[in-house]
């Protein structure tokens, strides 16, 4: 059972297991990609990637299926301090909306919401890409399809994606605990340096099997 890097970059996870008894990669006949995924319980299972440069451009994608939608649990979280440099895409309060936040060194918040995002997908996967530009502007993709771009909080200080990321997690948040999530997750991607058109979003989404 093992997580890695495949784009060549080297950014290879560490898992942390905690106590986590069942297999972490688990055979799934509805996994997007490879009939496998990912599997992690929210009870501390998570990875943890090496310290990452990101620039002024950043694009998360992946698929999700949740076993269980728990309270503002992460999906990714990229940061230095919970408020400072911090990426991250996580399930709103104990709603089914999704929340992509960013904080930039001041700890200045802008969050992009998009409602009822993570819907039925206790049943099936959903893919998801998020995206900040050069601009600053905060993108929304589920399953292929463009989402509102709307944000909320202050206008960001400098350029938010411009940071040395040094707490850097997959299913958890350094966030106030509990934040680890009882998910499943298949082709994450994460892009530290470039942002993604709606062409591209569309190409990867349509590889699914």
């Amino acid at each position: 059972q093992h997580s890695h890097d495949v784009s060549g970059s080297g950014w290879h996870p560490k898992l942390n297991e905690a106590a986590q008894a069942d297999p972490v990669f688990v055979s799934d006949g509805d996994a997007p990609q490879g009939k496998s995924a990912l599997y992690l319980d929210g009870k501390g299972t998570h990875l943890e990637l090496p310290d990452r440069r990101f620039t002024n451009r950043v694009a998360v994608c992946f698929y999700a299926k949740w076993k269980v939608l728990g309270t503002d649990a992460a999906v990714i979280d990229f940061g230095r301090t919970a408020t400072s440099h911090s990426i991250r895409v996580a399930l709103r309060g104990n709603t089914d909306d999704l929340s992509f936040v960013i904080y930039d060194k001041d700890d200045k918040k802008k969050e992009l919401v998009i409602p009822g995002a993570f819907k039925d997908a206790t049943t099936s996967y959903k893919h998801y890409c998020l995206t900040l530009s050069s601009d600053n502007v905060m993108r929304a993709y589920v399953n292929g399809v463009a989402q509102s771009k709307t944000t909320t909080g202050v206008v960001m200080s400098y350029t938010s994606g411009d940071a040395t990321r040094t707490s850097n997690f997959i299913g958890h948040s350094i966030a106030t605990a509990p934040k680890d999530s009882n998910v499943y997750i298949d082709d994450l991607r994460v892009y530290s340096d470039r942002d993604l058109s709606s062409d591209n979003v569309a190409a990867i989404y349509a590889k699914r099997n």
